[in-house]
């Protein structure tokens, strides 16, 4: 057997109401007072009519005072059962936000493994390449005082494809040089991976 409105209303208001069940109670409650309400105006009406039997009239009246008790009690049911979804979706809410957040966590410490794992060959490789590309940069410059050949460019450039000067019509570019690399676990500047001799300042090695 179906369960009545006041059943499913008080199921509503228990720990395993859905959001979308509660949502149709208010539709139906508000149906349900729409309807009172035109059958109370019918009835208080009649019991005002000059040409209803005074019998007729006395019952007309003693049904629409119990209708506005109704009504009343409707509109309460209403806004209890609008407060209940309210927090059926505040609670929803915070389930997705709290999901949300742990997911976020998890891919946090994820990467931060990775960092962890990686941060310290990746820069080691890095540092060794800024070595030899300095070391490069020198043989190039004792090379090309003898002028014995076309002028050895860095091979910083080389690889760039950018002029020798390391400059272009918006300004000078960026050297390789002048990247800072901070080690894993490093405090303050002198914990820097690169540069390694003067961490406050990176002098290229220039090309004559």
């Amino acid at each position: 057997m179906a369960k009545s409105l006041d059943d499913r209303i008080s199921a509503a208001m228990g720990a395993d109401a859905r959001i979308a069940t509660v949502a149709d109670l208010i539709e139906e409650v508000g149906t349900v007072i729409t309807q009172t309400e035109a059958e109370h105006g019918r009835l208080d009406a009649l019991s005002k009519s000059a040409t209803a039997a005074e019998a007729e009239a006395d019952e007309a009246a003693d049904c629409a005072a119990k209708l506005a008790r109704k009504i009343i009690r409707l509109n309460a049911k209403r806004d209890q059962l609008t407060a209940r979804h309210e927090e059926l979706v505040d609670s929803e809410r915070q389930k997705r936000l709290r999901a949300e957040y742990d997911q976020a966590k998890a891919r946090r410490d994820e990467l931060a493994a990775e960092i962890t794992e990686v941060w310290p060959q990746l820069t080691g490789e890095i540092v060794a390449l800024l070595r030899k590309l300095q070391a490069s940069d020198r043989e190039c410059a004792a090379v090309n005082r003898y002028r014995v050949g076309d002028r050895l460019i860095s091979a910083e450039a080389v690889a760039r494809e950018c002029p020798p000067t390391f400059s272009s019509a918006l300004g000078p570019m960026l050297r390789f040089y002048s990247i800072r690399i901070p080690t894993l676990r490093g405090k303050g500047l002198e914990q820097m991976a690169w540069p390694v001799d003067d961490p406050m300042r990176v002098i290229a090695v220039p090309i004559p």
